[in-house]
Parts: C-alpha cells; sequence; structure tokens
C-alpha cells in the first residue's frame, strides 16, 4: 500500500473502491495495522500543526496597517504561507516513515505449553490476560495509535481495561473480536473449526477478518461461534456452564454423568481417569467444585456410587464399581 493512498483515505478524499482497499489492507496483519496506525498519528499532528499556524487574517491585517502608516504595504498570503508549511509537514512525514527506527516496533511474546495452570499475563494498559495451554500471544510493549491490538492463537480469558477513546482487539487467523472494556474468553486453537467467544462481562463484537462490517454482538452470559470453514457466525442457544474452568477452576455438574464429566476433569487436573467398568459412565451427579483438590472429586463420586478409585500411576487413575444403568 503507498503512502499517497493512505493519506487519501485519511483526507476521505478517495472512491469506496479505494478506501474498501485500505481498510482490507489494514485488517491483513497486525504489520499493516500498526503501519497506518503510525501514518495517521503524525498525519493527524500535521493537521493540528497547520491549523494552529493559520491566523485571522483580517487581525494580522489590521496590525500590520497600524504600524506602517505611511509606508507601502504588501499583503501577506496566507494561504500560501500555510501550504508551505504543509508541505514541510509532509516532508517531514515523508523522512519520519522513511527512518529503519519505526517499522520493527517492540512485540512481547508469550507461548505456553502443556501447563494444568494457566498463564496470567500483565498487558501495557493494565489490562489482564490469562493464557489456556498451547497458546500464544503476542502484543507490543506500548499500545500506540487509537486502537490497542493483540494477536493470538490458542484460548485465552481477557479482562480488559475499560477505554473508549482507544478500543481493544484480539485478532485471530480467521477471526477478530472488538471490546471497549471487558471480561470475556477466546477459543481460537490453529486445528479447531471454530473461533468461540463467551462473553462474561460487557459486550464484544466477533467477526471474521474479510467481514468485519458483518459483526455478531455478544453480551454478558452469551456465547458466540465463527466457523471456519463455512465463513459462518452464530449464536449458541445454550451457554456451557464450564467453558472457562480451565482458568476459573470452578466445575459446575447438574445432572451430568460420569462419562461427560470425565473429559473435563481430566483436563482441568492434567490426568487420566479409566472405567473399569463402562456402566460407571451412566451414573449421574450434580455437585459444584470451586478450586478443589481432584481427591475431593473422586471421593464424591466413591460416596454417591459406591466407585472404588486406584491409582496407577502419579497422573493416572482407575474406577471401578458396580455402575448404573443407562
Amino acid at each position: 500500500m503507498d503512502y499517497p493512498e493512505i493519506i487519501a483515505y485519511l483526507n476521505d478524499d478517495c472512491t469506496p473502491q479505494e478506501k474498501e482497499a485500505v481498510e482490507q489492507w489494514r485488517s491483513a496483519n497486525a504489520d499493516n495495522e500498526r503501519m497506518f496506525n503510525n501514518i495517521r498519528q503524525v498525519w493527524e499532528a500535521s493537521i493540528q500543526k497547520v491549523e494552529s499556524e493559520n491566523p485571522d487574517i483580517g487581525q494580522a491585517w489590521k496590525q500590520v496597517r497600524s504600524q506602517t502608516t505611511g509606508k507601502q504595504i504588501k499583503k501577506i498570503n496566507w494561504s500560501r504561507r500555510i501550504s508551505g508549511i504543509a508541505a514541510v509537514l509532509l516532508l517531514g512525514l515523508v523522512a519520519y516513515l522513511s527512518q529503519p527506527w519505526w517499522i520493527p516496533v517492540k512485540m512481547e511474546e508469550v507461548i505456553t505449553q502443556n501447563e494444568g495452570i494457566p498463564t496470567q499475563v500483565s498487558l501495557p494498559d493494565g489490562s489482564s490476560v490469562w493464557l489456556n495451554k498451547h497458546s500464544k500471544l503476542v502484543f507490543p510493549k506500548k499500545f500506540k495509535g487509537r486502537e490497542r491490538v493483540v494477536e493470538l492463537s490458542g484460548e485465552a480469558f481477557f479482562d480488559v481495561q475499560r477505554n473508549e477513546s482507544k478500543p481493544f482487539s484480539i485478532k485471530t487467523a480467521e477471526a477478530q473480536v472488538k471490546v471497549l472494556g471487558t471480561s470475556f474468553d477466546v477459543m481460537a486453537y490453529p486445528d479447531s473449526s471454530i473461533v468461540r467467544v463467551q462473553v462474561n462481562s460487557g459486550r464484544v463484537a466477533l467477526s471474521s477478518i474479510e467481514a468485519e462490517q458483518d459483526s455478531l454482538i455478544l453480551s454478558k452470559g452469551e456465547e458466540g461461534f465463527y466457523e471456519k470453514n463455512e465463513r459462518r457466525l452464530e449464536k449458541a442457544n445454550i451457554l456451557q456452564a464450564n467453558r472457562i474452568a480451565w482458568k476459573t477452576r470452578i466445575l459446575e455438574f447438574n445432572n451430568t454423568s460420569i462419562a461427560e464429566a470425565i473429559p473435563l476433569i481430566q483436563d482441568i487436573y492434567q490426568v487420566r481417569l479409566e472405567l473399569a467398568n463402562i456402566d460407571i459412565g451412566n451414573c449421574r451427579f450434580s455437585a459444584t467444585f470451586d478450586d478443589e483438590p481432584l481427591e475431593n472429586i473422586l471421593e464424591t463420586m466413591s460416596t454417591l456410587f459406591e466407585i472404588k478409585t486406584a491409582q496407577k500411576q502419579s497422573n493416572s487413575y482407575t474406577l471401578s464399581g458396580q455402575g448404573c444403568p443407562k
């Protein structure tokens, strides 16, 4: 993207097609967006400078007249003066953009592996992020321009500081989430066919990278999906209670079968649970565990259904017993 095209966009002096081309270029990747914000920041400063130099021509002429009685007076061409200022500032803009030091914006990158405990990250604006396992977060050391933009691969829970003049955006490979200030969970693993967002407070807008204008607005307690293959946005009908249990470590089971509970327990506690009798999976229970040890959960199952637990290894257990009929 050439500088004149960007400047025309900033001046609202371009065709709809040219405007769309700039916006597509901006949304293509974070580097383009950073470049655009740098150009816009300097250009706006240039405009403000020109406006500050624009004097009251009538008042200036009166002052000149009063100080030059009897002398030949040459009226100043202020429009030419302002044009000169703009030209100088534009040259300064070009010089600024040509400097090699502005291009590599200092970035931070946090990558998590297979840890069972979320990794907490503090962003430059005071926002907090908790990263789930196998996730990556990329963000600048300092947010510049009019937006706060981070990149996510994997899953993270965001608690964003509110700043209406500087919206917060999370970009993934296929979708993006825009907010002002709220808390929410974003799941965007590369090998998953969906990007999922669950909102705990505030409101967010979920959209695809290609069609930012077609967004799905989600409020507190709502969940939305972007289906990558079909390029479709959809709001969930039923909110999953344990969707962010990886971060809160609060498990809520409501008439849940042991077979349904086991995958979640394994994921949260990084263990393997095996059923010696498949009928154990049919047993249903209701309980809430607030960051409790795994032993408490296993003991609850044992008390309710006479299940015996045998530890095979440090992170592997076998559950045996009569079980429950279907």
